[in-house]
């Protein structure tokens, strides 16, 4: 797999909001954007990710009010209550699921989380078939799909400023957007009975 390290250029789609619970999901062993997440002023940030080996403990503090959870993503967010998440946070991540597990992770997503941001490499950018593990991420809810000088990006959001900011500081241009999933479409999705 390849290398964990924080891509600097990602730091304007952080919001710079006050967030009492953040999720960075699928966070990599190193937890490499804990400090930039430090912005959105959270009270608690749990860092997500299968591959921690803390002596087989699922929960681990790692800091002050950072917690390292040793957890498949499913299992993690299918444990919170309907948006009680904050703000969930997940770079370079989606790529690393299985096309068949995607929509249901990101349907989970939407509904746990009242704002989030994940990026995402696409088959285009430069870098994509240098990690075996990187699968195409077939969402057909995709926010846009970015494209600049170098590398193709995917992004999925419902914060209109992130999309403002990307649009305007690196004149990104918007290839595809999507139709709005309603709670009915999330609701049933994951199988439950939709009330509205």
């Amino acid at each position: 797999m390849g290398e964990e390290g924080v891509q600097q250029w990602k730091e304007i789609l952080i919001p710079n909001q006050q967030f009492d619970s953040v999720v960075d999901l699928g966070c990599g062993v190193t937890v490499p954007y804990r400090q930039m997440l430090q912005k959105t002023g959270y009270k608690t940030l749990w860092c997500v990710d299968n591959r921690f080996s803390h002596d087989s403990q699922e929960f681990k503090e790692i800091g002050d009010h950072i917690y390292a959870i040793n957890q498949d993503a499913f299992q993690f967010l299918e444990g919170f209550k309907d948006q009680s998440i904050d703000f969930l946070w997940a770079s370079e991540f989606m790529e690393h699921i299985p096309p068949h597990k995607q929509q249901e992770l990101f349907t989970l997503i939407v509904l746990k989380a009242k704002k989030y941001v994940l990026t995402f490499p696409t088959i285009k950018h430069h870098d994509f078939h240098k990690d075996w593990t990187h699968r195409p991420v077939m969402i057909p809810h995709i926010s846009f799909l970015l494209y600049g000088d170098t590398a193709w990006e995917g992004m999925l959001t419902n914060i209109p400023e992130v999309t403002d900011i990307v649009m305007q500081r690196y004149n990104y241009k918007i290839v595809f957007r999507p139709r709005k999933m309603t709670s009915r479409a999330r609701k049933e999705k994951l199988g439950e009975e939709a009330d509205d």
